[in-house]
């Protein structure tokens, strides 16, 4: 039976894996006429035309328990990951969706439940974090 040590890379494989596959259901989801990259301006991105139209991080965890607390690395890392986008203008946020995909969970109340598609409220999310 293989043993894991502290610096195998089999979670970040996983990782990586369930971003692939979750990235191919979206691909098949859009349909014919789509393009998208992975690991090119985001973990995954749809373009439209050579424009990102779409940015996805994906964030994938498997040995601890994780939740998109307001203080979670996760949010935070991924808001890093725009901002810095936005500031070197690879990206135009009046015309760019940018996406969590988590298997973390969003307790409620928190500013990643207040950005959901059916229950979005930016200002809110703003003052909480």
């Amino acid at each position: 039976m293989p043993v894991q040590t502290e610096f195998s890379a089999a979670s970040s494989a996983l990782g990586y894996f369930y971003q692939a596959r979750y990235a191919l259901l979206l691909l098949l989801q859009a349909g014919a006429g789509n393009d998208l990259s992975i690991e090119r301006l985001d973990d995954v991105a749809f373009e439209q035309d050579g424009e990102p139209a779409e940015l996805l991080q994906f964030k994938h965890s498997v040995q601890r328990q994780a939740g998109l607390t307001d203080a979670s690395p996760d949010i935070w890392k991924t808001l890093r990951v725009w901002s810095t986008a936005v500031l070197q203008g690879q990206v135009d946020l009046d015309s760019i969706q940018l996406t969590l995909i988590s298997t973390a969970t969003a307790p409620a109340g928190s500013a990643a439940s207040l950005l959901r598609p059916d229950s979005r409220d930016e200002s809110a999310a703003l003052s909480l974090l």
